[in-house]
């Protein structure tokens, strides 16, 4: 164990990747969330001094091809804004 820096024993660069819809897509709650998330994860990212790197990905994008390789390997599926309102967002 290590005092201080949470990345003071980790010797391998770690890649964090973040599977989020555009803002569009997302219901006003969880855009207020994502911008939040971004600017807590860029501080993490500066203080693990090259640790941690951040990727965002909208699997939406590019004709939905990061949704399916998510749905098919990994077995996340599309979140759904509610009964009433049937269009999908990504917040993983």
């Amino acid at each position: 164990q290590h005092a201080g820096s949470p990345f003071a024993g980790i010797e391998k660069p770690l890649i964090l990747t973040a599977y989020l819809s555009s803002d569009s897509m997302l219901p006003e709650p969880l855009k207020e969330m994502k911008s939040k998330l971004k600017v807590e994860l860029a501080k993490l990212a500066e203080q693990s001094g090259g640790k941690l790197t951040v990727d965002y990905v909208d699997p939406q994008a590019n004709n939905g091809k990061a949704a399916e390789k998510l749905q098919e390997e990994l077995g996340f599926r599309p979140m759904t804004l509610g009964l009433l309102d049937n269009r999908n967002f990504w917040f993983y």
